[in-house]
């Protein structure tokens, strides 16, 4: 009971936090940031910080300690950011992936990649679907996928990564007979 209260206590001084200076905030971010879906995800995330980690009674200088820890949380987040392209980069050129590029300009080609799509439908979600079509039928970036499907762009990664792996199944199963 009492951890629930000290919980209770420290969502309620994040707010308070937050209500008061919302716009020096958002106004930290966005100097530093600029893509809008990150914004978002980082405003939200530093509740969650303020919220885990309250601000000290020994700090006066509120907005210097909130601008000390919000940039730290964006250095983390671009870190993160960077860690995660070395990672795909690096499974890319252990997997030696090569992105195809499919001739467009003829019907048969376009018709024989509508059946391709068509099949993979069977055997993925609704969501990982949309996010392999936009992905690879209609050439979005991760970044573009996430905003359109107003998720995470890691989320989105997940969903590409397993649709692949359900996909290579398949054809494993396939091919095997």
């Amino acid at each position: 009971m009492t951890e629930e209260v000290g919980v209770h206590n420290r969502v309620r001084i994040a707010t308070e936090i937050f209500v008061e200076h919302e716009n020096y905030i958002k106004k930290v971010i966005r100097s530093k940031v600029y893509d809008h879906q990150l914004e978002r995800d980082l405003y939200q995330e530093f509740f969650l910080t303020l919220v885990k980690t309250p601000i000290p009674n020994t700090v006066k200088n509120i907005r210097g300690y909130l601008y000390m820890i919000l940039t730290r949380d964006i250095i983390d987040a671009s870190r993160q950011e960077i860690r995660y392209k070395k990672n795909i980069q690096k499974y890319a050129e252990n997997h030696r992936h090569r992105k195809f590029y499919i001739e467009q300009d003829t019907i048969e080609n376009r018709d024989e990649i509508s059946k391709v799509f068509d099949a993979m439908s069977n055997y993925l979600s609704e969501r990982e679907m949309d996010a392999v079509v936009l992905r690879y039928k209609l050439d979005y970036t991760t970044q573009e996928v996430a905003e359109k499907l107003s998720v995470k762009p890691q989320t989105v990664s997940r969903y590409v990564s397993v649709s692949l792996s359900k996909i290579r199944q398949r054809l494993d199963v396939n091919i095997r007979g």
